[in-house]
């Protein structure tokens, strides 16, 4: 926050991005960058008085415990995406992302968890996203109730949260 004035004053930009990262369960996640969790709601603001389209890059996933002390990046990952009490966090951390994005209903893009993908294909059997684990319906989450509880039920939660929460939020998977 604090630069979409400048941007528009050089160019006709028509959107800015930032990262929203520090892992969803270790007290460092965008939640914590503004009193109450406000710094989406000041970016995205800010982004539409200049009439920029704000993005945000959602990569949290590699910076959550346990998998953010793992070397192995596609392993932490993965390992992660496998975690009922990670999951939990996560959703819940996304559900909130959704939740302030909503308000104008005009549009905001989220490019979702940059890497993860990749590393879900590659471990992927058959290039079926079923076939790798994750922790979806699992978590207890009402809203996730009945999504398998695979890669592919993940990429249905995230739509699922969008939809009951944010309609106008852009989904952008890598």
């Amino acid at each position: 926050p604090g630069g979409a004035a400048k941007l528009a004053a050089v160019a006709p930009f028509g959107l800015r991005y930032q990262y929203l990262a520090g892992g969803v369960n270790t007290g460092k996640s965008w939640q914590t960058w503004d009193p109450g969790g406000s710094f989406v709601t000041r970016y995205i603001s800010e982004s539409q008085a200049h009439h920029i389209v704000p993005v945000f890059s959602y990569y949290e996933m590699r910076q959550s415990l346990p998998g953010s002390g793992n070397g192995d990046e596609p392993a932490a990952d993965l390992g992660n995406l496998d975690n009922a009490q990670t999951m939990r966090a996560y959703y819940l951390d996304l559900k909130a992302f959704f939740i302030r994005a909503a308000p104008g209903r005009r549009p905001v893009v989220l490019h979702l968890e940059p890497d993860l993908f990749g590393y879900v294909e590659q471990h992927a059997a058959a290039n079926d996203a079923s076939s790798v684990p994750a922790v979806v319906a699992a978590t207890g989450i009402a809203e996730l109730r009945g999504l398998p509880n695979t890669a592919a039920g993940f990429a249905q939660a995230v739509l699922a949260l969008r939809r009951d929460y944010a309609p106008n939020v852009l989904v952008g998977y890598h």
